[in-house]
């Protein structure tokens, strides 16, 4: 792992928080931080990919500066306790090229759906896909990043 490839928990859980606030948040008391201003620190000072992770639901993508940010992919595999009921089964994965500079190329969210039991599968509707450009539009507007019904990621080059 290299300086610019880090992990990061950000941001508070639960399917109340799929939306960014842009602001710090919080669990049971612990400080998460503010996953938007995190993610463009982190581009700045020369990430290629940030990948947030911590609500336990998907987030917004965002294409900046070049560099894609995932807010949270959610969960993908789980088991047991956890819940699997509407958005908390949602379960994307990305595919995504980048050129030797780390710029890029091209995104696409694959979507995924998790069962009981079991694990993931491949999901038709592409429901993840949607629900991500549902809240792309929504909490990152000014970024022109977009996600097709198909799952393909656009932003302005």
């Amino acid at each position: 792992m290299t300086s610019s490839d880090q992990a990061a928990a950000a941001g508070a859980e639960g399917t109340s928080r799929e939306h960014l606030t842009r602001a710090d948040e919080a669990f049971i008391g612990e400080n998460r931080g503010n996953p938007y201003a995190f993610a463009h620190v982190a581009v700045d000072a020369g990430a290629s990919l940030v990948l947030c992770h911590g609500p336990h639901v998907s987030r917004a993508v965002e294409v900046y500066k070049g560099h894609l940010i995932a807010y949270s992919l959610g969960n993908f595999w789980t088991y047991g306790r956890f819940n699997l009921a509407g958005v908390n089964s949602l379960a994307p994965l990305l595919d995504l090229r980048v050129d030797k500079q780390g710029m890029l190329v091209s995104a696409r969210i694959v979507s995924a759906t998790q069962t009981r039991p079991g694990g993931p599968v491949l999901d038709p509707t592409n429901a993840a896909a949607q629900r991500i450009g549902m809240l792309t539009q929504a909490d990152v507007p000014e970024s022109g990043t977009t996600v097709a019904p198909d799952g393909t990621i656009n932003w302005p080059h």
